[in-house]
């Protein structure tokens, strides 16, 4: 190998990652994570309950898995998981699309443990989420979500630290065609101009 490629792989190899770190010196988690964070993703809510215990987390990994014979989705969920223990007993549970909102923003940071285990949300926020279920049960859901798919479970994988779960959409509610909450970068966003190729 000649000097000049030698110096150009170098300079490769140090090049920043845009938020100061070298990425020689980051472990391979690190980099995968910061690769990650750059990929917007919807931020949404799983809700379910079984008997009377109501239990929800939020996920960034919802993603449309097929549309004909039965609509599917997938999501991932770190175990353990209280949620994924109620979600096993229920085998159904809405997906709450949320609207681009601060309030949709509070209700995600909530979900995700954010004010701390021992505030739970469907205490904290009573009044954004309805418990009659629309018509599905006591299924709770999110008053202001956008979109609401309700679900059955299908198939549930697990794979080191996550489950991969597969479930059949029985239901939809389009409540909204505002902009959805998406989360990049750690934080949240809403969706920005369109761009065309010209």
């Amino acid at each position: 190998m000649n000097v000049g490629i030698k110096l150009v792989l170098r300079r490769a190899s140090q090049r920043g990652t845009g938020n100061g770190l070298k990425r020689y010196s980051s472990t391979l988690d690190d980099r995968y994570k910061q690769a990650m964070s750059g990929v917007a993703a919807p931020a949404n809510i799983i809700t379910t309950i079984n008997g009377d215990e109501p239990r929800g987390l939020t996920v960034s990994s919802v993603t449309s898995l097929s549309v004909s014979p039965d609509p599917l989705v997938s999501f991932n969920i770190q175990i353990p998981s209280r949620t994924s223990q109620v979600l096993h007993r229920a085998n159904k549970f809405a997906v709450n699309i949320l609207s681009g909102t601060a309030e949709s923003v509070r209700l995600c940071k909530a979900f995700a443990g954010g004010y701390g285990a021992h505030v739970n949300p469907f205490d904290k926020f009573r009044e954004e989420i309805d418990f009659t279920g629309h018509n599905h049960g006591n299924i709770p859901v999110i008053n202001h979500a956008s979109a609401i798919l309700f679900c059955q479970r299908e198939h549930v994988f697990r794979t080191q630290d996550h489950e991969i779960w597969i479930a059949k959409v029985y239901d939809v509610e389009n409540n909204s065609s505002n902009g959805n909450l998406l989360y990049q970068n750690r934080s949240f966003h809403i969706l920005g101009k369109e761009i065309h190729d010209s």
